[in-house]
């Protein structure tokens, strides 16, 4: 039986929760029948992005992955792969 692929979101994520909030919201909104998921990469924020997370949590098929420091998005985005 052929599956189909599933795909994943990788979102590098640097402090602004509000722009990853709208992120993760147009993110919700999208729809499809191939099995998918978010993976949120936290690169080290200095502001706290759990409230974000938090809101989120229910409404996507969410992974959260929190790296120490600062990498960069390139980092972040390997982190996530």
């Amino acid at each position: 039986m052929n599956e189909s692929p599933r795909i994943s979101v990788v979102v590098p994520a640097f402090n602004r929760p509000a722009i990853l909030g709208e992120c993760l919201d147009a993110l919700s909104a999208q729809r499809t029948e191939r099995s998918w998921e978010v993976i949120v990469v936290d690169d080290g924020s200095i502001e706290d992005l759990r409230p974000v997370e938090q809101a989120f949590r229910e409404r996507l098929p969410l992974t959260w992955i929190r790296l120490d420091k600062n990498g960069g998005p390139a980092r972040a985005r390997n982190a996530g792969i």
